[in-house]
């Protein structure tokens, strides 16, 4: 998939206001978020025909998650599923990067390694 057809789908989510969209050529998936930085460039890819190939199961149910029409619903506040799957994932970010930061200071201070940081993911309601 070449760089005209990012700029092809992220113009056309523009132009109808949606956020969220999918380009494919049917061996490759990509999703696209109208509101990142470098849209045409920020986006998850899929190589849905490797899944296939490999037969991952497990690979292929997260895909199937991702791909429902749901999640790409709008709700009276303009925010899909994937607006919450994205705020949840920065939210972890800065979950992990505070905890980094927070031991690399306590090992400075301390002079010794830390080794305290726990780290819990919630996958609630995803299958």
């Amino acid at each position: 998939m070449g760089s005209n057809f990012a700029y092809e789908i992220i113009t056309a989510l523009k132009k109808h206001d949606l956020s969220w969209g999918i380009l494919t050529n049917g061996n490759q998936w990509r999703i696209y978020h109208t509101d990142e930085p470098t849209p045409y460039e920020n986006y998850l890819e899929i190589d849905l025909e490797s899944i296939l190939n490999q037969q991952d199961k497990s690979a292929f149910q997260l895909i199937f998650f991702f791909l429902k029409s749901e999640n790409f619903q709008v709700d009276g506040e303009g925010n899909s599923r994937f607006d919450l799957f994205k705020k949840e994932s920065q939210d972890k970010i800065a979950y992990i990067e505070d905890e980094l930061k927070n031991a690399l200071k306590q090992k400075e201070h301390n002079n010794q390694p830390t080794y305290n940081i726990h780290l819990i993911f919630h996958f609630n309601n995803i299958f």
